[in-house]
């Protein structure tokens, strides 16, 4: 495997499992900020790339939202599959089973231009030079695109599994509250105390299902290296290579929250997602190449 870029990966090796950086005045360096900051110089001069390939993508996911709704509208269906209409929740079964029919070849279409687009991030995170032709890479390896598309129902199974268990508990009270007789005097302050605390349990659902899944993000990184095996072997890995630094992972995912947000004008989403995919891709080489040198010293004490 390439190793890191040594311009904006120098100090990797030496992090102790502590993650405690070199010692600053007041605190020790996060090993979450030196890869935000190695992943904005990584970028420095690739912004415009970076933001073609969003571009790209973006207009990819456009044209299947317009054919959906053009589809709809010569099948009669409305526009939405659900919808508040005079403080009523409606919902339009036949509009969701045609946006979860055209969810198949939208998946089967962009989950090989994704992968596509994390290996030219990926290779930008070794010092490469990367061109952004290797998003079409997975459309020429029919073995490539079956596992990109093996990847997006793995990890997409796996949020749904992991957020059901997550929000279970507090959706499971909230149903039954709702369910409990009287409206007034303490039914009603009991009603309040328990939607309360429901609210609570789905926001600790909520850190579980993220903290839980974050073993999974440097999954499609090593399948887009082309050098961690298949789909199964890619994920057992990602779970192997993150134990001990998903604190570290969780955090800085965090992190991203307040650029996330920027998401809603759209238009910031051509800088922010290089970033973040940047920085998870930066770190899942790290992880990489740490799994690699443990699993290499102990090939080399079993030798011995």
């Amino acid at each position: 495997m390439t190793g890191m870029n040594p311009e904006y990966g120098a100090g990797y090796e030496g992090w102790p499992d502590g993650f405690a950086g070199p010692e600053a005045p007041q605190r020790p360096e996060r090993l979450y900020r030196r890869v935000k900051g190695d992943a904005r110089r990584a970028l420095s001069s690739r912004w415009g790339k970076g933001a073609a390939g969003v571009l790209f993508l973006a207009g990819c996911g456009t044209v299947f939202y317009l054919l959906t709704q053009i589809i709809g509208g010569e099948l009669g269906l409305p526009a939405r599959g659900v919808w508040l209409e005079a403080g009523t929740l409606r919902i339009d079964l036949g509009r969701l089973a045609l946006d979860g029919l055209m969810l198949i070849p939208a998946g089967v279409l962009l989950s090989p231009l994704i992968l596509g687009y994390l290996a030219f991030l990926y290779r930008l995170t070794s010092g490469e030079e990367a061109s952004l032709r290797e998003i079409f890479q997975p459309l020429q390896d029919l073995k490539l695109w079956a596992r990109s598309v093996g990847m997006l129902v793995l990890l997409g199974g796996v949020s749904l599994l992991s957020a059901g268990v997550g929000l279970l508990p507090g959706a499971g009270l909230i149903y039954f509250t709702l369910g409990l007789p009287g409206s007034t005097g303490r039914a009603a302050i009991l009603k309040i105390a328990l939607l309360a605390l429901a609210f609570l349990l789905l926001a600790a659902g909520v850190l579980f299902a993220g903290y839980f899944m974050v073993r999974f993000i440097p999954a499609p990184f090593f399948l887009a290296s082309g050098e961690q095996g298949g789909v199964l072997r890619s994920a057992a890995r990602s779970v192997r290579a993150t134990k001990g630094f998903r604190g570290e992972l969780f955090t800085m995912a965090l992190s991203f929250i307040p650029c996330t947000l920027l998401l809603i004008f759209i238009a910031p989403a051509v800088f922010v997602l290089p970033y973040e995919w940047a920085a998870f891709g930066l770190f899942s080489r790290f992880l990489a190449d740490r799994l690699s040198r443990e699993e290499a010293a102990g090939h080399a004490r079993d030798a011995g």
